[in-house]
């Protein structure tokens, strides 16, 4: 007696076909719970239109705010500060500070025109100047405590520099919320 090998039922591939539909179920499963994720961990957009729709739900008038241009942000040097830093004996910092402040820009969209070198020929903007004056008090004094509460240690540490400038940014735009200022430069930095 010839024994006969047994026939195969349709749709059933053997041990590769379990394989490959093991492979696409997981890739199924992976996919959706990948999209999933991702779905859920991305912040959803808001987009905010102003319409006027009619009864019919036509637009008969699509309103979008117009923002203002953004100026580029105008330098004020504020002047040299020489200051007792919070150590113990006598250790100074000597600096020259310039602020970044925003500025609105023209509603021609021209550049302002520049004021000329006036004030020890520091070059600054004589319209930033006239808007600043009256703050000047208040921001030095700002400036000089800021600083002299700086370590050496804090200073000299990589980065210091930069989060002395953000402390100086922060506390600036406290005092003065009315102008926005957006940069510190030190253009000297010297301890002693």
């Amino acid at each position: 007696m010839a024994s006969k090998s047994p026939k195969k039922a349709p749709g059933d591939g053997g041990p590769n076909m379990k394989v490959l539909l093991a492979a696409m179920g997981i890739a199924v499963i992976s996919s959706v719970s990948s999209f999933v994720a991702i779905r859920f961990a991305m912040p959803k957009q808001v987009i905010i239109e102003k319409h006027i729709v009619t009864e019919k739900g036509k637009i008969v008038e699509d309103k979008h705010e117009e923002k203002k241009p953004e100026a580029a942000p105008e330098a004020y040097p504020i002047g040299e500060f020489i200051v007792n830093l919070s150590e113990p004996g006598r250790r100074y910092l000597k600096t020259s500070v310039t602020l970044l402040v925003a500025g609105e820009a023209p509603a021609d969209g021209k550049k302002k025109a520049e004021g000329g070198h006036e004030g020890g020929g520091d070059g600054a903007n004589a319209a930033i100047k006239a808007e600043m004056a009256p703050y000047e008090a208040l921001y030095k004094d700002t400036i000089i405590t800021t600083l002299s509460r700086q370590t050496i240690a804090r200073l000299q540490a990589p980065g210091g520099w930069a989060m002395v400038k953000d402390e100086l940014k922060v506390a600036l735009n406290r005092a003065v919320p009315d102008k926005k200022v957006v940069g510190v430069l030190f253009t000297d930095f010297i301890i002693q």
